[in-house]
């Protein structure tokens, strides 16, 4: 290898040609995506001048769903489903975000298929979002989002149903995978005393006994409206981190609604980080940076989609 001076320099001695490779052919058709995209914006803004940028980017993502997913999969669950699953992104609920809800929600999905087409692992990403519940296969597309805050090496699992091994993400800590299982409740399901406790120790099951591991919940709008819910889960999830030493801490992720004066109903996501005492030190380290990185009005490091 040569600098810029002409003189011979030597690669690191952990330099890894392969992935090199991989990362630029992987930045290489990311551009192309981007490209792509701004094409349909522009042919978008040209035949429907009287569409709004929140309507532009619901055009963008059904599209991008629809390539990806497939026709049927689409007309099933956005051109007309009637199917349970359809009902996440269909938002059928009578309160006052159910609209403004479905946008989001198709917007987001589309940014997160769109975000990881050419990683290795996509074709499970995609698996998991035809045959799986639908809120919890997106739950784990936005899990993967969120860890694109800091530049770690992660991927997503193919089940091997076996305890203990079958968490859903592994996240490479130089030669030790850092665990994490991704646990997501119905939108419908309304909050019962112990219910939480139960998502947990579920969670906790199929992570490595000997490993570090984290599990990461998505609240449902119903329990965030539980006086019960908003009393008992720090405690809960306290207790839990005690008596386990195969979860080293726990991540509770919900959507949270505010009416603004000018533009209607903003979406923002909340979390909670809950870092166990005995935790190893490099899961504090990454989750109290992602804790500073999530609870920002906007993510300027992670992957994002351009609509």
């Amino acid at each position: 290898m040569v600098d810029v001076s002409g003189e011979w320099i030597s690669k690191p001695a952990d330099f890894d040609v392969a992935k090199a490779e991989e990362a630029g052919r992987r930045a290489e058709a990311w551009f192309e995506s981007l490209n792509a995209i701004d094409a349909l914006r522009a042919d978008l803004v040209r035949d429907r001048p009287d569409l709004r940028p929140t309507e532009i980017s619901y055009c963008i993502a059904n599209i991008v769903i629809q390539k990806f997913l497939g026709d049927a999969w689409w007309g099933e669950h956005l051109a007309g489903g009637t199917t349970g699953q359809a009902i996440y992104l269909r938002s059928h609920r009578s309160y006052r975000g159910a609209p403004g809800e479905h946008v989001q929600r198709v917007v987001s999905l589309g940014r997160r298929v769109f975000e990881f087409q050419d990683m290795p692992w996509f074709g499970d990403l995609v698996a998991n979002l035809q045959r799986r519940d639908l809120h919890g296969a997106v739950f784990e597309a936005e899990v993967l989002h969120m860890l694109t805050s800091i530049p770690l090496e992660f991927r997503l699992r193919a089940p091997v149903g076996e305890k203990g091994r079958d968490y859903d993400i592994g996240v490479d800590l130089g030669g030790t995978e850092w665990a994490i299982e991704v646990k997501s409740r119905a939108d419908d399901s309304d909050y019962r005393a112990g219910a939480l406790m139960k998502t947990l120790e579920g969670a906790r099951r199929q992570l490595p006994g000997d490993g570090i591991g984290t599990t990461f919940v998505r609240v449902p709008y119903a329990w965030t409206k539980s006086g019960l819910y908003r009393r008992q889960s720090a405690d809960e999830i306290t207790d839990h981190l005690r008596q386990t030493s195969r979860v080293h801490a726990v991540v509770l992720v919900w959507d949270h609604w505010t009416e603004t004066a000018f533009s209607g109903l903003h979406w923002q996501r909340r979390t909670r980080v809950f870092l166990d005492e005995r935790a190893d030190l490099r899961v504090t380290k990454f989750l109290r940076t992602y804790d500073r990185l999530w609870s920002g009005d906007v993510d300027l490091l992670s992957i994002a989609a351009p609509f």
